[in-house]
This record gives structure tokens, C-alpha cells and sequence, in this order.
């Protein structure tokens, strides 16, 4: 873990201001990403506690609609354990990124590429790191079915589309039980 001096000197460092502080104190280059900075606590804690629709709902967090379309996959008995680690993980950029309103992505940008380039780069290193790139060569549109039905039945409830009712603490928690059994269904 960085300490807050060395954080200072990386963040100092980073002329184009583009490198964030992780919860974890490791920095992040949203327009340089490294793998090494990947950290599943952070991702985890990250999505937890970042709300969907841009918080214009009863708090509804990314993570929790990570852990519905990892269930729908399954649900639809179409998801081996790497697929169904995709849907878990298909939003992990906004970890990093935030969680952008649909009208908004195409036309926000980050330094000069679109916050959906900047997004689409990390999520491919991302999964790379996690070891899933073939599942979301294969699968990447069956994830994206199920993230629209998700989406559309969280529309449908607004403004409290939340089914679990748990506090962020409670969702970090059960989101890397989950990613942490399907690491384990998928190495053995």
C-alpha cells in the first residue's frame, strides 16, 4: 500500500492529471492504464459505492447490478463460470471511471479520446489480467442481453431499484465472495 507522501509524489508527477488514488492507495492511470494497478479490493469497494442512473435513484450501487447480471447469466443457463465473471465484472472500469448516464458516454472525453475509448481500454486490460479475454471475445453479446434486461428492469422500479437492501459495506463484501467463487470454479 502507498503511503499518502509517496501518492503525492505520483499524483505530482502526472502532469496531464490523469492518475487517480485507488481506496487502496495504489495509483491509477485512467489514460495509461498498468495491470499491476488493478486491485480487486479496489474495484469491489469502488462499485459498491457508486450509484446507477447517476444517482438520481434510491442508492442503487454498480456493484449490485454487477452481481444481477452475473445471476441472469447463470439464470439463463447460458454462463460457464468465466462468462458468468464477466457479468460480474462487465462495468469494472467505472471503478475507475465512474458510472456514466447512457445519453453522456459518447460525448464526454478524457483528455482527447471519448470517455467510451478510455473505457473500452481499460475493460480489455482488465479482463486480461483477470484472465477471462477469451470469454469476452466469445461472449462479450450475451453479457450486453443481460445487462439491457437488468437495465430495463431497474427503469421499470426506479426510483428504488434495489433488491438486496444491503449497505455498500455489505455489497463490497458480497461481490468478492462471488468473484472470488467463480476464480475458484474457474481454476479448478
Amino acid at each position: 500500500m502507498s503511503t499518502p507522501a509517496m501518492m503525492s509524489r505520483v499524483l505530482d508527477s502526472n502532469p496531464q492529471n490523469t492518475c487517480i488514488s485507488t481506496f487502496t492507495g495504489i495509483p491509477f492511470d485512467v489514460l495509461r492504464p498498468d495491470p499491476l494497478a488493478f486491485d480487486r479490493v479496489d474495484i469491489a469497494h469502488a462499485l459498491s459505492t457508486i450509484s446507477r442512473f447517476g444517482g438520481h435513484v434510491h442508492f442503487y450501487s454498480v456493484a449490485e447490478h454487477s452481481m444481477r447480471v452475473a445471476t441472469m447469466l447463470k439464470d439463463w443457463d447460458v454462463a460457464t463460470p468465466e462468462v458468468e465473471l464477466l457479468g460480474l465484472l462487465h462495468d469494472a472500469s467505472e471503478a475507475y471511471l465512474l458510472d456514466i448516464p447512457r445519453p453522456w458516454k459518447g460525448k464526454v472525453y478524457i483528455g482527447n479520446k471519448s470517455y467510451v475509448e478510455v473505457e473500452d481500454s481499460i475493460q480489455d486490460m482488465l479482463f486480461e489480467w483477470v484472465g477471462i479475454s477469451q470469454a469476452y471475445a466469445d461472449h462479450w453479446d450475451i453479457v450486453k442481453e443481460a445487462d439491457m434486461e437488468v437495465y430495463r428492469e431497474e427503469a421499470d422500479a426506479r426510483p428504488s431499484p434495489s433488491i438486496m437492501l444491503m449497505s455498500p459495506l455489505d455489497v463490497r463484501k458480497e461481490f468478492l465472495w462471488r468473484w472470488d467463487c467463480l476464480a475458484q470454479e474457474i481454476s479448478a
